[in-house]
């Protein structure tokens, strides 16, 4: 029988979503826009995987965008998706992660100098993630400042895309004692936002970007498992989340 899970979607800047799904080497990662019923597998990953999270930056001066996705895998590359730049020309939204001949990096920490780069070697992006960034989770884009989680490590690795430089943090701190899994954010607020895994008592936390500091905002007692499906209303009043 076919067992998989679909961690939270991440969503493009034409507002579709992209859920990725874990299935070991036959996950793949799917476009769905809930206004027309659209749904299609992309092109953001090259191979199955255990894909858990999805995000763009479209402010890269070189391309029209690039697409991140990461792996729950104690060896899952961190994946850069760059569509050909025809995907863009032809005036369809969901012809970008679709259109074949995109190309696929993966990235490469470099732990002696605080520097990042990315490699075409998928090889190279496992053993750096086996190394330094086992079992990735959430991750987020804002303002050329890539977040993504490590639960294996509880890190907090931010890479500056146009530095080339990275910088990680323990998220263990005070109730935020479990696994980081999933990221979400409200543009504004300054806060990014974590979904917790590990067992009982996973909550919803929040780290001041500024400052790094971390608070609770949702405990989960009573609840067994993990927090997910983070996500917030059109006018950032309400907060919605899952217990799994």
């Amino acid at each position: 029988s076919l067992s998989l899970s679909f961690p939270r979607p991440g969503r493009t800047f034409w507002n579709t979503w992209i859920s990725c799904e874990e299935d070991n080497n036959r996950g793949r990662c799917y476009e769905v826009d809930p206004h027309t019923g659209y749904t299609m597998q992309t092109k953001v990953v090259d191979q199955g995987g255990n894909y858990e999270s999805f995000a763009y930056d479209d402010a890269d001066p070189d391309v029209e965008a690039r697409f991140f996705t990461t792996e729950d895998s104690a060896d899952g590359a961190l994946v850069r998706y760059t569509p050909h730049p025809r995907a863009f020309a032809t005036n369809n939204s969901y012809d970008i992660l679709t259109t074949d001949n995109g190309s696929y990096d993966f990235l490469v920490l470099n732990a002696d100098d605080g520097t990042f780069s990315w490699s075409t070697n998928r090889a190279d992006g496992e053993a750096s993630a086996r190394a330094l960034f086992p079992n990735s989770e959430g991750i987020d884009v804002h303002n050329r400042t890539l977040n993504f989680v490590s639960k294996k490590k509880q890190s907090l690795f931010t890479l500056d895309l146009e530095a080339g430089t990275w910088i990680s943090s323990s998220t263990v701190s005070g109730a935020f004692d479990l696994q980081p899994d999933q990221l979400g954010r409200m543009i504004g607020d300054g806060v990014l936002y974590f979904c917790e895994d590990g067992g009982s008592g996973s909550d919803i936390h929040g780290r001041d970007v500024m400052t790094g500091q971390y608070y609770t905002i949702v405990t989960g007692d009573g609840y067994d498992s993990e927090t997910t499906g983070l996500a917030f209303s059109p006018d950032n009043m309400f907060m919605y989340v899952a217990f799994q």
